[in-house]
């Protein structure tokens, strides 16, 4: 059966399951079997690192320094075949691998695992650099090369010419959910999460605070904690405890007769000529609303409420489905960014990624670095913290969960969706290298998990563990709250102990902001900045992966299309927010891991003879080859 006949084949069974069960048909590839507490996903990936790593002899630790050399260039041979030196091709597969996972993955690992989980996050990174190995070794040595003198290789490549014509049925279902990975999670949530932090940015600069962002019916100025410890609650938890119809701001009595129930001071303290609390509606009438009718009262050009500026003023376009003309020129602007990358081919994405991956990483590094610094008499007892709570967590509140298995699980997801080893995207970017030598760019490809998790994710968490943000998370509640009762609450409220509970890159967000706090005060704008870069570059990255698993399936024709659709995405993913769609496309990375872990058991015996026979060879720098000549 062609390869074009076996696409369509396999796109029909997809849309024919998603019809009939829907997109969580997919998505329990991420939790199945349900009753047991570790999934056949993490089963497989790190098993498979595992085993691989014994099989191999532990290359991550024995050629390392090898894939360090190779990366400067000292071996790049301009005449051997392919499209990318060596560091282009590494800069292009950690364009997509570094990015949200770093900043927010590593956050939501400690808010639920606690610092432990980041031990286990150097596990998963540890055996995934034997995965990066494997995989990328494998898809230089089955690539092949189009009409147009391209490379062609993944591990849809991989398993055909490894494995046989046989197994095409897998390679044909790793390429269909590539695609629609690139289209979700290497697109459409990239593009999202850029133009939904703009929005925020924007509309934080344009209007006042008074918003209900999280749409629990109350306006933004919570968080209802008891600041100043005199037993009110500051702002309040809107509740009618004295039954006079009035929603509790505190007291309820007018001490100075002014008319006015005290809590309510109406006075206009920062000069901005809106008056300070200004509650719903005039319940006490006294002529003054109770938190203000969100227009520009004060003619100061900030609007009150995000609605009403004509940036960030959302229509409804139909039923579920509202637009600002914010949102359409982000969208205008990304998909005008990635289609002047990714129209130009590998070769132009290889460039720019080649500059994007490096200045973003010096960005966000110089920054942990200066947080460090400035924390550095922490720092001892940060690290001391992530090895205790990885072996000995401390025990949670009775009646909630927690343990070393919950701390475990938490650093070994995240640490997997980090680094993306296994799961083969990385591998067909890594088949674009100028080399005559799989093992070569395969000791490259190690340098990836090291980059991404040992080094980024670690800065990420010893940030978030030394500023103390630590203790605004849900694993903070758990092992410090008195009663199961006193975790449900905090957990509810949002806040413990006075401390908002702050989950993702608001966590990490937060940390720098407080890190940074000596230095300058908007220490969180480098996290949205980081957002930025990386969730660009990853789509940049992704289109590839997508563009070579749409030549393996429909030929060279499709990329055209392919491309022109995938800029389509960058502008749809802009403007709305597709949780099906994302949701559908984190399942496509967890299946289309799994061809790839099977070629890899499959065919690591041939893999171990090559890495051998490779090994066992003198090789010649490019320039010891030139004076050899000579």
């Amino acid at each position: 059966m062609e390869r074009s006949t076996a696409g369509l084949i396999s796109f029909g069974i997809i849309l024919l399951i998603l019809i009939l069960f829907g997109v969580d048909f997919y998505d329990h590839v991420w939790t199945f079997p349900e009753f047991s507490p570790i999934s056949l996903m993490v089963v497989a990936l790190v098993g498979t690192g595992v085993f691989v790593t014994i099989k191999l002899g532990f290359p991550q630790i024995r050629y390392f320094r090898h894939g360090v050399r190779v990366t400067r260039g000292i071996y790049d041979d301009p005449e051997d075949e392919g499209d990318l030196n060596h560091f282009r091709a590494l800069t292009t597969a950690l364009s997509a691998t570094v990015g949200i996972g770093n900043i927010a993955g590593v956050a939501t690992a400690l808010y639920y695992g606690g610092p432990g989980a980041l031990f286990w996050m150097w596990i998963t990174a540890f055996f995934g650099t034997t995965l990066k190995f494997a995989e990328c070794t494998l898809s230089m040595k089955y690539r092949e090369m189009d009409s147009l003198g391209y490379t062609a290789g993944g591990p849809m490549y991989t398993i055909e010419n490894g494995l046989g014509r046989k197994w095409r049925w897998m390679a044909v279902a790793f390429a269909s959910f590539a695609i629609i990975c690139s289209f979700a999670t290497g697109n459409a949530i990239q593009s999202f999460t850029v133009s939904d932090q703009i929005y925020s940015e924007v509309a934080d600069a344009v209007t006042e605070n008074y918003f209900d962002s999280n749409k629990n019916g109350i306006y933004d100025i919570e968080p209802f904690v008891d600041l100043n410890d005199n037993e009110i609650y500051d702002i309040e938890p809107f509740v009618d405890e004295n039954g006079n119809g009035i929603f509790d701001f505190e007291p309820f009595v007018d001490e100075n007769g002014n008319g006015i129930f005290d809590f309510e001071p109406f006075v206009d303290l920062n000069g901005n000529g809106v008056f300070d609390f200004e509650p719903f509606e005039d319940l006490n009438g006294n002529s003054v609303f109770d938190f203000e009718p969100f227009e520009d009262l004060n003619d100061n050009s900030i609007y009150d409420s995000y609605e009403n500026h004509f940036l960030t003023e959302k229509h409804v376009i139909f039923a579920g489905f509202d637009l600002s003309v914010l949102q359409v020129i982000n969208g205008l602007i990304l998909a005008g960014i990635v289609g002047m990358v990714i129209i130009g081919g590998i070769r132009r994405i290889g460039h720019v990624t080649g500059f994007l991956a490096p200045f973003m990483a010096i960005i966000y590094v110089i920054a942990t670095g200066l947080i460090l610094i400035y924390n550095f008499d922490k720092l001892s007892e940060s690290v001391g913290m992530i090895f205790t709570m990885a072996f000995n967590p401390p025990a949670a509140v009775a009646g909630t969960s927690g343990g070393i298995l919950l701390t475990m699980l938490w650093g070994i997801k995240r640490g997997l969706y980090s680094n993306e080893a296994g799961q083969g995207s990385a591998a067909i970017a890594h088949s674009t290298a100028k080399t005559k030598y799989p093992i070569r760019e395969g000791a490259v490809a190690m340098l990836g998990p090291f980059i991404d998790t040992i080094i980024i994710c670690s800065l990420t968490g010893l940030v978030i563990i030394s500023t103390g943000a630590w203790k605004h998370t849900e694993f903070f509640v758990k092992i410090t709250a008195s009663t199961a009762e006193e975790v449900k609450t905090a957990l509810d409220m949002g806040v413990f102990q006075g401390m908002e509970l702050l989950n993702s890159s608001l966590l990490t967000s937060f940390a720098f902001k407080n890190g940074l706090g000596w230095l300058f005060a908007h220490g969180d704008k480098i996290v949205t900045l980081s957002v930025l870069l990386f969730a660009i570059s990853t789509a940049i990255s992704w289109s590839f992966y997508g563009d070579r698993s749409t030549e393996y399936l429909f030929g060279e024709k499709s990329i055209k299309v392919y491309r022109w659709v995938f800029v389509l995405f960058v502008f749809i993913g802009a403007i709305a927010s597709l949780e099906a769609v994302w949701a559908f496309g984190d399942a496509a990375l967890g299946i289309m891991s799994f061809p790839n872990l099977i070629s890899i058991v499959l065919l690591s015996t041939g893999l171990r003879k090559m890495t051998k026979k490779y090994f066992s060879e003198k090789h010649l720098t490019q320039q010891e080859k030139l004076l050899a000549k000579q």
